[in-house]
């Protein structure tokens, strides 16, 4: 869901992006299953020309994020062209918030572009008392009746309706409609290696047919609800199987034993959908393609709001779903990839999104503003305290800056390409959790986990020493050993040959002497020593001592008598 914002006053009130699409999607939108990779540019010699996926990449999320944006306009424009229309004062319209990137004034209204994408706002001078106005002006918003500001606070999720059904007919106009045919049984799209479902012996593409206990032609809810109700239980099941070669698919009887989650919950380990056949209708004429559209508006609005009703009544389970505008627009990338009806799709469900978010009565959402209204209304016109309904709003802004705030930081964490870099670490490393400042730089260390082979090892050489640091020498082939123990030192390559075979590291130990950087190097002899431990550890080099901060290198620490 997105939601943005409409202030009732002067200053600036906070709106948010938090989408649930990715659990909204319509079926009709075919999504990619993976994200194309981005690497971390390497040190070059000369600037080469940039490669036809990034150029593809760089294409398709600046056209998902210039969706986001129009439809973030379109909505903050209802509010506006509303207000104007009725004679009410307005004195901003801003998309985004915090620093002002660019800005005009075209007569008493500023208009602003601002750096934090987490929606807009219109802004109002009911309580500016440098706007000029009298606190009795009428055409100061709070002093217009009640039709009025129901009209105004209303009209941003009315202009995204409009605006989602013009998408559609559109659509329907140039590329067409997508229209499936339902098929019997179950989709398996994915298999995850080693899960239940792979060792049941159960593929990808294969149909699930029939459960024993369920109807003849499963549903995706039901055989979910069958596989979490049974843990460590035998499911039985019929699938049908494509064969390499044949025209027909062959049926095929497998047994699963659904793994035990975290939470008790059966998992089998496999992505499930409806299984159907999509064709394209096109209009034959204007007629037609209002019909298509009213037909795909009425869909696409029954699946969001549905998907809504499901993350509140199911939220512990739906909440990780709930997305920001980082996610929106990676989602959306992916789709302006696949297909240009794809895009069409993603701009009404977004649109659907924001409308229906903002109907929530909640602070800081035109819902709320809208319940607050009508609270009025009830009382026979008398005004709610001022300072109560400030205290409410500012409240609900709070909490909407720090949700929007949250998921921008953990959708961004979740990227393919971010997670792709740490996935090394997070299956086969732990975090000790502590920083270390070797030659003024703050370092990271990974140890191996569950039992760190360097005490170990140094215990079988009579010493208590433990890896306590890790620093960077980028200056010297060798590690500048006078100011330490002699033979104690660490030599590195590169994962990928990133770095040249001059640069190395350098492994301190607990009270040992920090080296210095103009220590002469000294190339230590490693025919002498006999103990060499079995320890990896990884370091992640600052952007001062190399050109990628985000390059990680091995590591053996060398522990003797």
């Amino acid at each position: 869901m997105i939601a943005t914002h409409l202030s009732p006053t002067s200053t600036p009130k906070p709106a948010f992006l938090s989408s649930g699409f990715h659990s909204h999607l319509h079926p009709h939108l075919s999504l990619p299953r993976r994200h194309r990779r981005l690497h971390l540019p390497r040190p070059v010699s000369a600037p080469a020309a940039a490669p036809p996926d990034l150029l593809a990449s760089v294409e398709s999320v600046a056209s998902a994020a210039s969706v986001l944006a129009a439809i973030v306009l379109v909505h903050e424009s209802g509010h506006f062209l509303a207000a104007v229309s009725r004679g009410i004062h307005v004195s901003q319209f801003s998309i985004g918030f915090g620093p002002a990137l660019a800005r005009f004034r075209s007569g008493p209204v500023e208009y602003a572009l601002r750096a934090v994408p987490l929606g807009g706002y219109v802004g109002f001078p009911d309580d500016d008392p440098e706007s000029g106005f009298a606190p009795d002006d009428p055409d100061l918003l709070r002093n217009r009746p009640v039709p009025d500001r129901l009209l105004v606070v209303s009209a941003g999720v009315a202009a995204n309706l409009v605006f989602a059904f013009l998408i559609l007919y559109a659509q329907a106009l140039t590329v067409g409609v997508p229209v499936q045919a339902q098929l019997p049984g179950v989709l398996v799209p994915e298999v995850l290696p080693g899960s239940a479902a792979a060792r049941g012996g159960l593929l990808a593409g294969d149909i699930i047919l029939a459960v024993p206990g369920t109807a003849p032609d499963p549903s995706v809810p039901v055989l979910v609800d069958l596989i979490k109700a049974s843990p460590s239980k035998k499911v039985p099941i019929t699938v049908s199987r494509s064969v390499p070669g044949a025209a027909d698919r062959e049926s095929v009887e497998l047994t699963l034993v659904p793994d035990t989650s975290i939470d008790g919950y059966g998992r089998i380990g496999v992505q499930l959908s409806p299984n159907f056949q999509v064709t394209r209708v096109r209009p034959q004429n204007l007629a037609d393609a209002t019909v298509l559209a009213v037909r795909e508006f009425t869909l696409l609005t029954g699946t969001v709001f549905d998907g809504l009703r499901q993350t509140f009544l199911n939220f512990s389970q739906t909440a990780e779903k709930v997305s920001g505008p980082v996610a929106i627009i990676a989602v959306g990338a992916e789709v302006a990839r696949s297909s240009a009806d794809g895009l069409f799709q993603f701009a009404a469900v977004i649109n659907l999104n924001l409308a229906a978010i903002n109907l929530l009565p909640l602070p800081a959402l035109d819902g709320g503003t809208l319940a607050l209204i009508l609270l009025e209304a009830a009382r026979g016109g008398r005004k709610i305290p001022r300072e109560v309904e400030q205290g409410i709003m500012s409240s609900g802004i709070l909490v909407v800056l720090m949700i929007g705030m949250f998921l921008i930081v953990r959708d961004t964490l979740n990227l393919d390409f971010i997670k792709e870099n740490l996935s090394f670490v997070k299956k086969k490393y732990r975090v000790l959790g502590e920083k270390y400042r070797v030659l003024g730089e703050a370092w990271l260390v990974f140890d191996p986990s569950p039992s760190p082979p360097s005490q170990q090892a140094c215990e079988r050489h009579r010493s208590t020493k433990v890896l306590e640091s890790v620093s960077i020498i980028t200056s010297a082939p060798w590690f500048p050993a006078s100011n330490c123990t002699p033979t104690r030192h660490a030599s590195a390559s590169a994962i990928n040959g990133d770095i040249t075979a001059g640069n190395q590291l350098a492994v301190p130990f607990r009270k040992w002497p920090v080296p210095s950087r103009t220590t002469t190097p000294v190339a230590p002899s490693f025919n002498s020593i006999d103990g060499i431990s079995d320890i990896v550890l990884k370091a992640k080099i600052k952007r001062s001592l190399h050109p990628n901060p985000a390059m990680l290198f091995w590591m053996k620490a060398l522990c003797t008598d």
